[in-house]
């Protein structure tokens, strides 16, 4: 690329169709212009720099990384009615297919109960309607999350 064939770059498109492979060197010139604010009415003032690096190889590469993250939950609770809301919203895989609240504690959809805690040993979701309190209910979360470094 000749000399000066950026000058007056106003967004990465150019750059970002540069096509650097192999063994291409590329020199890069980048101009800092730092502003002070010295007070209300006196105006600004500027000092500029030039730094040069040179016969440096660019190289992009990037690498999608997918993770999933396993949360698990125990929550007891004293009333029963929430142990009937969360029952409302449960199918039949176990999970919750809606989120549902109250006060602070929030259960997430996509929340998995398991059949550990007061359902230990219980293989239908309605033997959570006969618990007697105090009921402890376990559920795991599964985040997933997708990076590009």
């Amino acid at each position: 690329m000749p000399d000066g064939a950026m000058d007056g770059l106003v967004s990465m498109d150019k750059f970002k169709s540069l096509n650097v492979t192999g063994h291409s060197c590329l020199s890069l010139s980048f101009k800092r212009v730092m502003v002070e604010v010295m007070s209300q009415n006196s105006g600004t003032s500027a000092t500029e720099s030039d730094t040069t690096i040179s016969n440096q190889t660019i190289k992009k590469t990037s690498k999608t990384v997918t993770r999933t993250v396993l949360v698990r939950r125990t929550i007891t609770f004293s009333d029963l009615n929430f142990v009937r809301s969360i029952h409302a919203v449960l199918n039949e895989q176990w999970t919750v297919k809606e989120a549902v609240a109250m006060g602070n504690l929030e259960i997430n959809e996509g929340d998995e109960l398991l059949k550990e805690g007061s359902m230990d040993g219980h293989t239908a979701l309605d033997d959570m309607l006969d618990l007697s309190t105090p009921v402890t209910l376990k559920f795991i979360q599964r985040r997933t999350e997708t990076v590009t470094i």
